[in-house]
């Protein structure tokens, strides 16, 4: 079989398929030989017949955003307040009732260490409990792989309290600044990706953008230069997800074609 590489989750896929079985990616539509339509049309048939259906096409279908948000000393004031406004923003579009409870959200803040401010909860429950985002006094640092360990350790771990199959979660990681204690984040976004699409936002003029664009998903990276920024983007994001939950399909290539006015 030949295969090509998914460029959200990187899992080999099958040249004759337009879709990732494992994050649900759609390629652009490949030209087919006699055979490889063949092939495709066996398996379009196959799957017809019974055979168990992967998550990305549920159509009633869960999905779990998980916020993870730099609260150094360089977030306080108003920085703080338009990232806790922005994300309680984030919470309520996903909270709608027309969402049907199909969401899930986390929190997870961190410096130069990381804690789980709120596991995987519902965004109808979490909508009421929403924690501000509260940085210390001082500068501190920023631990950005504890942040994203703690969200792995979230994603790994989620499981609906329904029926409901769930979709590619999504994880939101913001900073004003770059990651500078403690071991690299290179290899934890790296296995964080392949269970979940990582959006990563560079938050005001002085975050690190080559390190946040290296982190994210394809595609995935954007800068917010103030808090309008990134209320803004993060209204996009859920009504982008609110969409593809919708039609029962992971958000991945439809946030990675993103255009924020």
């Amino acid at each position: 079989m030949n295969t090509k590489k998914c460029p959200s989750c990187e899992s080999n896929v099958d040249t004759a398929l337009m879709i990732c079985g494992a994050c649900g990616w759609q390629f652009s539509s490949p030209t087919l030989s006699a055979t490889s339509s063949a092939t495709l049309a066996g398996r379009v048939q196959t799957l017809a017949r019974g055979v168990t259906r992967p998550n990305w096409i549920c159509s009633d279908a869960c999905q779990l955003a998980v916020l993870v948000r730099d609260k150094s000393g360089s977030m306080k004031g108003q920085k703080a307040r338009d990232a806790s406004g922005a994300s309680l923003d984030l919470v309520k579009v996903l909270a709608d009732q027309s969402n049907k409870d199909g969401f899930y959200c986390a929190v997870v803040d961190f410096d130069s260490t990381a804690r789980i401010i709120h596991p995987g909860t519902k965004a109808t429950e979490l909508v009421r409990e929403m924690t501000e985002l509260k940085p210390g006094f001082h500068a501190g640092k920023t631990n950005i792989t504890d942040g994203l360990a703690k969200a792995r350790e979230i994603v790994t771990g989620f499981t609906p309290v329904d029926t409901r199959k769930p979709l590619r979660p999504i994880v939101l990681l913001f900073s004003d600044g770059g990651h500078n204690v403690g071991k690299r984040p290179d290899a934890i976004a790296t296995s964080l990706k392949a269970n979940a699409d990582l959006i990563c936002i560079a938050f005001g003029n002085r975050a690190d953008e080559d390190d946040l664009r290296q982190w994210a998903s394809p595609n995935l990276f954007t800068r917010c230069t103030s808090g309008a920024e990134l209320r803004k983007f993060f209204a996009v994001v859920g009504a982008t997800m609110q969409a593809t939950r919708a039609r029962g399909i992971n958000a991945t290539q439809a946030l990675a074609s993103l255009q924020v006015p």
